[in-house]
């Protein structure tokens, strides 16, 4: 499992993503990660987050399963998609109670209590942290 967070602090003119990895204690070490300076954010948050996941696909060997975990700032569903389709990795990403989650046929209302079956979606959204 690895986390994917930006972080900035108040006087600095840069933020950084980074990419930990979650040991089982929940402890997180840092893998990789990107400084971009604030201004260059705008428009291009997306773009740098996808880099630096796909750098992460391409150093581990391929058997490696991949969970990201990330907080609502990353919920998006073309980040999801890239996650899924591109990548291979699967994802716990936090998302506000008020979603609404659509998946082929089913539509439920996202929460603490939402869960899913496998055959609906592979993803048990209330117990993986």
């Amino acid at each position: 499992m690895v986390a994917l967070d930006w972080t900035s602090f108040y006087d600095d003119e840069q933020s950084m993503l980074s990419l930990n990895i979650v040991t089982p204690k929940g402890m997180a070490t840092p893998l990789l990660w990107k400084s971009v300076e604030k201004k260059q954010l705008k428009h291009n948050r997306a773009r740098y987050e996808d880099q630096l996941l796909t750098r992460l696909k391409m150093v581990l060997p391929s058997d490696v399963q991949v969970i990201v975990l990330a907080d609502r700032g990353f919920a998006d569903r073309k980040f999801f998609r890239f996650l899924d389709e591109e990548l291979g990795f699967q994802y716990i990403i936090r998302i506000k109670s008020t979603i609404t989650i659509t998946h082929k046929n089913i539509k439920k209302k996202a929460g603490a209590k939402t869960r899913w079956k496998q055959s609906e979606f592979e993803r048990d959204f209330h117990n993986k942290r």
